[in-house]
């Protein structure tokens, strides 16, 4: 991944003006990836919901999501789309914290390219109580 063009960058923002911004290096191996990671408080017995939207520059990428044991993905397209993953209240134990150690994984990759065409944005993370 190309460390100097990619973070949080001005423009393609879905909701605002910045994104995280996914870059390979050109002329590397045709397949590169990413991660964000952040350890949130979890509070046992609440419901928890993870968004994410994300896009790419030429179709193809894949963005997932690992959040409390659950897992969901998507491949890109160049309109932002949505990941979205429900926690139920009676699955968040002080076991499963532990065992996940509340970590909030977003796994982004991109195989088939790389260089600035398949650039990979995602905007607006949220974790909410529900």
């Amino acid at each position: 991944m190309d460390a100097e063009a990619s973070g949080v960058k001005p423009g393609n923002g879905r909701t605002g003006t910045n994104a995280f911004t996914a870059v390979g290096i050109s002329g590397s191996a045709p397949n590169w990836f990413a991660d964000i990671v952040q350890m949130p408080v979890i509070v046992p017995n609440t419901s928890y919901r993870f968004e994410l939207w994300a896009k790419s520059v030429t179709p193809g990428c894949t963005v997932q999501v690992q959040v409390l044991g659950r897992a969901d993905g998507i491949d890109t397209t160049t309109s932002y789309r949505s990941i979205s993953v429900v926690i139920p209240a009676a699955e968040v134990t002080p076991e499963l914290i532990a065992q996940t150690q509340s970590t909030v994984l977003v796994d982004i990759f991109c195989i088939p390219g790389d260089g600035p065409n398949y650039a990979v944005y995602v905007d607006d993370i949220t974790l909410t109580i529900v």
